[in-house]
């Protein structure tokens, strides 16, 4: 009996260790057309720099290999299906790697090379514009990250690209003049070196690492195994890894650059290459832009003549309170209800609530028949004639014609509980009151044209800095925002509307070719861009006071941050501007939530977490939550002015 028990455990330790050792037997190896590295030879074989490192080590650990061959995209179907355990010869990237499991040894490099028929003349990136240029399905060189075509867009260079499943049949077409370009690997490339009608171009791009992928967990193990034959065979320069990449190389023994020297010396010749094609862009760029520029900095002189010109006056808000201070005391009382009223159409309104003494403040905008006054205006003004500015009076109501502008006539209505005894006494006061009232009225629509100057200036400014299309708009609106939610007087959220139109006016100062710079900026260069908020704007010292000061404190102190990390002066915390902080925040916004040439638009969500995260550092903690606050509104009224491409 027990010589049968242990008959049947050996049997069953026997079978088990079988089907382990035949799991790891059987191996299906996914290759695809990419000679030298992998591929197959004219009787079916499969052979190239990968298949003989997988075959010597699958004799060592007694694996058996089969191996699958099939265009790339459907070699990359099979092993994420599942078909093939490990495909052989893949470039790394950071996308593919959350897809599949690389091993770790590095086992060849390679770069992109671009190729042309010997009829056409392609000699740098830019030459490539409006060219038909072959590539390979998949293929990393072609939509890679660093491919030809992110390269080329990138560089705002069009091309035109035909699709192969293949290689072989690419070269062929490109041959035959079918496509003017081709872009394949610079190894698989170097088999057509000396074709009569292929030439090589001095265009390489893209170094890559190249190794072994498989989709399953399980089949790591696999590629531990592999990386501790490739890294001890890299050690010896006698073995096979280096014998096969003298016959992959045509080195033939000879001595040979090391793998790192040459992946560093594509490396460097890809960024000479790109400073280049960049050099070369960046000037055509300024060529076709030349003319445009010079017209628009031809009108930037024409409007700031204008501006400083100009001589704006706002005192409406002043005038309104020394009227209502100076009738109580003419009227020898402390209750007095006055109120402008306004024609708009065949209607009357109430003004704004600055322009309002009283209990009606809260009908500030509204309809006159809406009002607790409409009884008491209608029966006064069927007494009056609205072609005289003649003054009315009825017991202790007082009816005050006025122009409010060329076009619209208005009323201002006093009621005190003391009758006016010495009317023509009043009649003089209010003559007076007019008088400064239409003088007030009148500097106040040149200031609104003085206005639109500036807004127009602001307009210009991001003219000539390409990458912010209804920039101004967006800022001034959202400043007009944070201004009504922190209980800005209206007189001040316009004079911020100005402030914030031209908050980067300093930029005419800056070099076009900076402003325009299409990349990351130098230390050199970002300090001349800081420039902006330094310099002298004498062309504000003819507006008003409370206008010219404000414009100052934005365009100066904008780029201030709470924790006084900012410039131009460092100030911190209560030292910077209210206006100039709430400036940072929507300016920062803004920037963040729309596209920039060095960075894509952030979300939405991003951008209010952004603002959120930098509270009491770069921004103004309660600024901050006024603006989580009115946010969304932001964003909409953002969405109104979207940029010009869009």
């Amino acid at each position: 009996m027990k010589a049968k028990i242990m008959l049947i455990i050996v049997l069953m330790v026997l079978l088990i260790q079988g089907s382990v050792y035949a799991e790891h037997e059987n191996v299906t190896v996914g290759i695809y057309p990419n000679e030298p590295l992998v591929g197959e030879n004219d009787n079916g074989e499969a052979e190239g720099f990968f298949v003989a490192l997988m075959n010597y080590i699958a004799e060592k650990e007694e694996w058996h290999i089969t191996y699958e061959l099939d265009y790339l995209d459907q070699s990359f179907e099979k092993v994420d299906n599942e078909e093939t355990d490990l495909m052989l010869a893949v470039a790394h990237t950071e996308s593919r790697a959350e897809k599949y499991y690389y091993n770790d040894e590095v086992i060849y490099t390679n770069w992109g090379q671009v190729y042309t028929n010997r009829h056409q003349e392609i000699s740098s990136f830019t030459s490539l514009e409006g060219k038909t240029i072959g590539v390979e399905k998949g293929d990393i060189h072609y939509t890679g990250v660093h491919g030809i075509k992110n390269t080329l867009e990138s560089f705002n260079i069009h091309a035109y690209y035909v699709e192969y499943d293949g290689r072989e049949k690419l070269m062929e077409d490109l041959a035959d003049n079918i496509v003017e370009a081709a872009v394949v690997s610079r190894l698989y490339g170097e088999g057509y070196e000396g074709h009569q009608e292929i030439h090589t171009t001095p265009l390489q791009f893209n170094p890559i690492k190249i190794k072994i992928i498989t989709c399953e967990a399980e089949n790591k193990w696999m590629l531990d195994v592999i990386d501790e034959y490739i890294s001890t065979l890299k050690a010896d320069e006698r073995s096979i890894y280096y014998k096969e990449l003298d016959v992959l190389v045509g080195m033939d023994g000879k001595e040979m650059i090391p793998e790192e020297v040459r992946y560093m010396l594509v490396l460097l010749m890809t960024a000479l290459l790109a400073a280049v094609v960049a050099i070369i862009v960046y000037k055509k760029m300024i060529r076709q832009r030349d003319a445009d520029i010079q017209k628009q900095n031809q009108r930037l002189r024409e409007i700031i003549a204008d501006i400083t010109a100009l001589n704006g006056i706002s005192g409406m808000e002043q005038l309104f309170g020394v009227l209502v201070q100076q009738l109580k005391e003419l009227m020898g009382t402390e209750e007095l209800t006055l109120v402008s009223l306004l024609k708009e159409g065949n209607c009357y309104y109430l003004d704004a609530d600055a322009y309002i003494e009283g209990p009606l403040k809260d009908f500030a905008g509204t309809s006159v028949d809406e009002s607790p006054l409409a009884e008491t205006f209608n029966e006064l003004l069927d007494k009056v004639d609205e072609r005289s500015l003649e003054v009315y009076f009825q017991d202790y109501k007082i009816l005050v014609p006025y122009d409010s502008s060329r076009e619209t006539r208005g009323y201002l209505y006093i009621e005190c509980d003391t009758c006016i005894n010495e009317q023509e006494l009043f009649k003089l006061y209010m003559a007076n009151i007019m008088v400064n009232l239409k003088v007030i009225i009148h500097n106040i629509l040149k200031n609104k044209e003085q206005t639109k100057l500036f807004i127009a200036l602001g307009e210009l400014i991001e003219k000539r800095d390409k990458s912010v299309a209804n920039h101004v708009k967006r800022v001034s609106e959202g400043c007009r925002i944070m201004a009504r939610a922190c209980d800005y007087k209206n007189e001040a959220i316009d004079n911020l509307i100005i402030a914030s139109s031209v908050h980067d006016i300093g930029k005419i100062y800056v070099p076009d070719e900076i402003l325009n710079y299409p990349g990351k900026l130098s230390p050199e260069q970002f300090d001349i861009i800081k420039t902006h908020a330094t310099d002298d704007f004498s062309i504000f010292d003819n507006v008003n006071d409370q206008l010219s000061s404000m414009v100052h404190d934005v365009v100066r102190h904008h780029h201030e941050n709470w924790d006084g990390t900012g410039y131009p002066e460092g100030l911190k915390g209560q030292e910077i501007p209210h206006v100039a902080r709430i400036v940072s925040v929507i300016d920062v916004f803004e920037a963040l939530t729309h596209v920039r040439p060095y960075k894509k638009p952030w979300t939405y969500d991003e951008a209010c977490r952004f603002i959120k995260e930098n509270s009491d550092k770069k921004f103004d903690p309660t600024l901050v939550d006024i603006f989580m606050e009115h946010s969304t509104e932001i964003q909409s009224v953002f969405q109104q002015f979207p940029d010009q491409n869009q």
